[in-house]
């Protein structure tokens, strides 16, 4: 292994000639990528605050907030343009890889480096509609909720955990050591809920739900959909694991994973 030393480091003795770019935009430029290349590393990308997206005739507005991919620190206060665009359903997103122009719309998923701030529809001519704000990617840091379920799989409720502190939730993961036989699935909702009340799921639409077919090999793990109900947990209110279908042969040994996010 070798020592890396600091970007851009300067190197300087007396009676130098000041030079603007090696000793003083270079260093600096260096220290910015620095903080980015740790940020990176170190937290998920997110929005921290603000960013909300609104329609302004054929654009969308994104409000002045925070947020951070790939350790880059964003601010709002922009807006995409959809006019000379094809109709159909595009996310608006923060792109890592243009610091020219960094917010940007396309039909297809952001990946790697890009952030989602909302999803819209647009007729292709002079509308937008759906907006749909709550698809924005909030919190930095993994704040993931594991329970395990030893044993046969029934269904009904399974547990509830209190919410500690607000939160975001990504997706729901389940795997099982054993999937069952015979027909059927095992397939598992989570609901949110305040005191005194199961809550609704956070699934709106049921079809989102992870699910693991009889058939499926024991030891997969099942992603479930975008959650589209309340995903927003807030400190003091609690998630509630049900298992709503088992196959026929019933499978064994659970685990569920609720990845989430602290906000």
């Amino acid at each position: 292994m070798s020592y890396e030393e600091f970007a851009s480091k300067p190197s300087v003795s007396n009676g130098d000639a000041l030079n603007p770019t090696t000793q003083i935009n270079n260093p600096a430029q260096g220290v910015q990528e620095e903080f980015e290349l740790r940020g990176g590393d170190g937290f998920l990308d997110g929005v921290v605050s603000g960013m909300a997206c609104s329609i302004d005739d054929t654009e969308i507005a994104i409000a002045s907030g925070r947020a951070y991919v790939g350790g880059k620190r964003y601010s709002g206060g922009a807006t995409v343009d959809f006019a000379g665009r094809s109709g159909g359903a595009y996310h608006v997103y923060l792109d890592s890889a243009d610091d020219e122009v960094p917010y940007k719309a396309k039909t297809s998923a952001p990946a790697s480096g890009e952030l989602t701030l909302c999803t819209v529809d647009w007729n292709g001519s002079d509308t937008l509609s759906n907006l749909d704000d709550s698809a924005k990617v909030l919190g930095l840091q993994a704040c993931d909720i594991v329970v395990g379920l030893p044993g046969t799989v029934s269904t009904g409720v399974k547990a509830v955990v209190p919410v500690i502190r607000d939160l975001w939730i990504e997706d729901v993961r389940i795997c099982l050591s054993d999937n069952g036989g015979t027909s059927g699935a095992t397939t598992v909702d989570v609901h949110l809920g305040a005191d005194g009340a199961k809550g609704d799921s956070i699934f709106t639409t049921q079809a989102n739900r992870p699910s693991l077919a009889h058939d499926t090999a024991d030891y997969t793990v099942a992603v479930s959909g975008t959650p589209d109900g309340d995903r927003r947990p807030d400190a003091g209110e609690h998630l509630v694991v049900e298992v709503d279908a088992v196959p026929g042969t019933p499978g064994a040994n659970l685990t569920v994973l609720i990845k989430a996010r602290a906000r």
